[in-house]
């Protein structure tokens, strides 16, 4: 209740997520606009997936950071106290959050995909959408992990860079897994 509470008094936030959205997906779909499907159009196109995938993994996992963090010693504080158990908070934390994570990745997707010039079959937008949800509850995983770990902000912000570039590198974009 008190998270949701917390989402509908800051509408501001919602809307600079939009905002924020829309904007870095139209710069970036003017820099990638309708790549060919030559030598260099899929090198393209690799670099403008890999600047999703990193747009998306330092947006998220920086943002659960800061809130976590901060909600941390509440969260303890109650949940010892006996107020409601850790898979409960949890739970209705993602649930609560779900639209928001949702929605801005959502939107840079769809801008960039059509404007860089993807598979335009519908089937396989919609396989890049499963795609890069499961790929935002893994962002947010590894924040909600890195936030339990580290003794404050500071040190989760830190940490965080050091925890995504590796599984950048090895992801397959800009090293060749073989």
């Amino acid at each position: 209740w008190r998270q949701a509470l917390a989402v509908i008094k800051n509408p501001m936030l919602i809307q600079v997520k939009i905002i924020q959205a829309f904007v870095i997906a139209i710069i970036l779909g003017v820099v990638y606009l309708g790549q060919d499907n030559d030598q260099a159009g899929i090198q393209n196109i690799n670099c403008a997936l890999f600047v999703l995938i990193m747009n998306i993994s330092f947006i998220n996992i920086f943002g659960v950071c800061n809130v976590f963090c901060a909600e941390l010693p509440v969260f303890l504080r109650e949940h010892f106290n006996g107020m409601y158990r850790t898979d409960t908070y949890f739970l209705t934390k993602q649930l609560v959050e779900l639209p928001l994570y949702i929605m801005e990745p959502m939107i840079t997707l769809t801008i960039l995909y059509w404007m860089v010039g993807l598979n335009p079959d519908v089937e396989r937008f919609f396989i890049a959408c499963v795609i890069i949800l499961l790929f935002v509850q893994v962002v947010l995983s590894l924040g909600y992990f890195l936030s339990c770990l580290a003794p404050n902000v500071d040190i989760a912000l830190a940490c965080a860079p050091v925890l995504v570039i590796p599984f950048m590198l090895f992801g397959g974009f800009y090293l060749n897994s073989g």
